[in-house]
């Protein structure tokens, strides 16, 4: 089983926001974390050619908290270790992607 492949997060969204619309990852005004492909936004899924269908997690997060103690320069995988703290609520959605 390979480790967890992190393409975004994003973080320390107001309680008003309801959707994040396409495009998303590049509003400066939302918080996100550096990815694994070493960047700060939205990596989109890239499986290797060939390999077969991939299955991507989409996960949502409910806090109790307005900001996680976080720097501005986190990565995916120390956001993912702060919100069990705060996590009141989870949704995950699961797509598939091949090339």
């Amino acid at each position: 089983m390979h480790p967890p492949w992190h393409h975004w997060a994003a973080h320390d969204l107001l309680p008003t926001v309801t959707e994040l619309a396409a495009g998303a990852a590049e509003n400066k005004n939302i918080k996100q974390a550096v990815n694994d492909f070493r960047k700060m936004g939205y990596g989109g899924p890239y499986p290797p050619r060939g390999h077969g269908p991939h299955h991507y997690h989409f996960r949502l997060l409910a806090l109790s908290t307005d900001h996680l103690p976080a720097q501005a320069n986190a990565s995916c995988p120390e956001i993912e270790r702060q919100a069990p703290k705060y996590t009141i609520a989870e949704a995950t959605l699961v797509g598939w992607y091949e090339r």
